[in-house]
């Protein structure tokens, strides 16, 4: 470094991934948005890699400090009502959409016994090895 008489010490990818996940643990906001950046950032890199996506250094440092503070953002999200609304409505048309197709048996079994009279009626014998598929 510029005007340090200090030495440099050498730490490892590995040894800073496990500091910062060290501090994340403990709650510590900075560790949490750092390591939150940084995910990103790897996959990010990777999706780019997969799909031909060529940007340049300064972009990923651009996406980088953006993705510093999207933690708070998520959190945000989770405690709006509005979230939970749509949450709940989306689990409350799931659970009806179930429902209905619980009573499928039924209706399946009588579409089933038609399709075989219209075949039965122009001598198509259904269960005929030739007309399987």
């Amino acid at each position: 470094m510029k005007g340090s008489n200090k030495a440099i010490a050498v730490t490892f990818p590995q040894e800073a991934a496990l500091y910062w996940k060290y501090w994340l643990k403990r709650g510590n906001k900075i560790a949490d948005n750092l390591v939150t950046a940084s995910i990103v950032e790897s996959i990010t890199r990777r999706a780019d890699k997969a799909f031909g996506i060529v940007r340049g250094e300064e972009e990923y440092n651009k996406l980088f400090n953006e993705n510093m503070n999207l933690k708070a953002e998520v959190i945000d999200l989770r405690n709006n009502d509005q979230c939970w609304k749509h949450i709940n409505q989306e689990l409350n048309q799931q659970l009806e959409d179930l429902s209905l197709d619980m009573a499928n048996p039924d209706i399946l079994k009588e579409e089933n016994a038609r399709l075989m009279r219209i075949l039965r009626k122009y001598n198509i014998n259904p269960s005929a090895p030739e007309n399987y598929i």
